[in-house]
């Protein structure tokens, strides 16, 4: 028998719009502002609009996988809920594969964005404790972001996965940037030496990631703010020097 056809979701131009803002990476930003300068507005250059497509792609795509996973997601499917052809998608990242990297690499911009933009610290400990606050501070109601790599990640796992390479390279990149803090933390003296990096960063992660996939499933009760709270308290506690 036949499959029956799917018709994509179109994703609301709100929606892509607002998964946009959230980041705060939209690379069309300064130039819209440049040229609405003195009352007056000019034609968008193409390079304009193109960064303005390519941000609601990647927007619309964010949303998709959120929904449906990585598998279930194509390039036609992101290309129409976006409000563009079905080819669109496909011309700019050229593949599935290049979409992926660029979700990924704006992920991971944002959040680390977010960390710039959060009181200055310095690195050693209180690097990883504002990383692990600005994780669980978030602002999007429907952790997008989250819900995609957790779904991202889940279906790395399987045999072939097609998607599998570039999440390991995120994770890794993930993971170094918490080993090179907890390391700075070990040599400074406020982490105690017998912690590993390696292991240190993988408990934080673990954590945090282990956390998020539990409240995404049952909607906890729980509120966010109290699990960052004992999240800081325990890591503090274990990275904490033991006095000799």
């Amino acid at each position: 028998m036949p499959s029956k056809a799917i018709t994509p979701t179109r994703v609301p131009a709100s929606a892509a719009k607002s998964a946009v803002a959230a980041e705060k990476t939209d690379p069309a930003r300064p130039a819209r502002a440049a040229r609405t300068r003195g009352g007056a507005k000019s034609p968008r250059t193409q390079v304009e609009r193109r960064a303005e497509a390519e941000a609601r792609l990647l927007a619309t795509a964010r949303l998709l996988i959120a929904r449906k996973g990585w598998t279930g997601t194509t390039l036609a499917e992101v290309g129409e809920a976006a409000g563009y052809s079905r080819g669109l998608a496909g011309h700019y990242f050229g593949s599935k594969t290049g979409l992926l990297r660029a979700i990924t690499q704006q992920i991971n911009n944002a959040f680390f964005e977010e960390l710039k933009q959060s009181a200055p610290i310095k690195p050693g400990l209180e690097a990883v404790v504002s990383f692990i606050s600005v994780y669980f501070g978030r602002r999007d109601p429907e952790w997008t972001n989250t819900r995609a790599l957790l779904l991202l990640m889940t279906e790395a796992l399987l045999d072939g996965s097609e998607n599998a390479d570039q999440m390991v390279d995120y994770n890794v990149s993930v993971l170094k940037y918490l080993q090179e803090n907890i390391r700075t933390g070990v040599a400074s003296g406020e982490i105690d030496k017998s912690v590993s990096p390696a292991v240190g960063a993988e408990f934080v992660l673990g954590c945090l990631r282990g956390i998020m996939l539990q409240r995404l499933l049952h909607r906890s009760d729980v509120g966010v703010l109290a699990i960052r709270k004992h999240v800081l308290a325990l890591v503090r506690r274990a990275f904490a020097p033991v006095s000799s």
